[in-house]
């Protein structure tokens, strides 16, 4: 009886804790954004995306995979608030202009919680060549 009991009472706590970190959440939404936007696939990007910055993420991101192709990208810095409703993270990435010469841009991101997950609020080119998030006319 105390075997059936247990194993009934097992997988409830499993489903009662919390495994993911903040620090796994965020990271695993960097990640999800950057290889969706590296790869050309906006619609899986987007889902990484506060509704209210949805529209200037997509016009920032216009030219990617057409005028601009993207080399490399790496996530350089992580870092999250104590109260964890907020975030930042350093990318860089390598990319191609039309010319086809390289160039870097360093991008900082913003993030903020909304329920259990990481949404990206705003992005701004800190350093290297800005027209990597250049708007669409």
């Amino acid at each position: 009886m105390r075997a059936l009991l247990f194993c009934l009472v097992l997988p409830l706590a499993g489903c009662l804790s919390d495994t993911n970190s903040a620090s796994d959440r965020l990271g695993d939404a960097v990640y999800g954004l950057v290889n969706a936007v590296r790869w050309g696939r906006a619609d899986l990007a987007t889902d990484h995306v506060d509704a209210g910055f949805r529209t200037r993420f997509v016009a920032a991101h216009a030219a990617w995979g057409d005028r601009i192709t993207v080399a490399d990208c790496d996530v350089e810095n992580l870092e999250i608030s104590r109260d964890e409703k907020h975030a930042t993270s350093i990318v860089v990435v390598s990319w191609y202009g039309p010319e086809q010469d390289l160039r870097l841009s360093r991008v900082r991101q913003e993030w903020k919680a909304i329920d259990r997950m990481y949404v990206l609020t705003r992005e701004t080119v800190v350093s290297g060549d800005v027209a990597l998030l250049a708007r669409a006319e």
